[in-house]
């Protein structure tokens, strides 16, 4: 549920800022945009593995049907947001800045 909620409002965030910054052309670099668009990609990649879990674990066709929903999405948004993955988000892909202080030497 909690990655359900990111995809809307991720998206909704990055496709609003792409049209806020048209003036003729396209911002492929804008943080907001590509910051928004790779949260919203990570969470459709786990939500699509979290449907097909669902449906090899239940036979349902409707799970399977949402895993392939969630795919398709993602396809999308890489399409719309080509760059969106080599976006890096302060604090989450900056493993140096989450390590603890490595000990002194004394």
């Amino acid at each position: 549920m909690h990655d359900s909620t990111f995809v809307t409002v991720k998206l909704h965030r990055a496709l609003d800022g792409r049209e806020r910054s048209r003036g003729g052309e396209e911002d492929d670099d804008d943080p907001v945009q590509n910051g928004s668009a790779k949260t919203a990609l990570i969470s459709l990649e786990r939500s699509e593995a979290a449907w097909r879990v669902i449906a090899q674990a239940t036979s349902r066709e409707e799970a399977g049907s949402l895993a392939d929903a969630a795919r398709d999405l993602r396809r999308l948004t890489l399409e719309k947001f080509p760059r969106a993955m080599s976006f890096i988000r302060p604090g989450f892909d900056e493993p140096w800045r989450c390590a603890p202080p490595s000990p002194s030497p004394d």
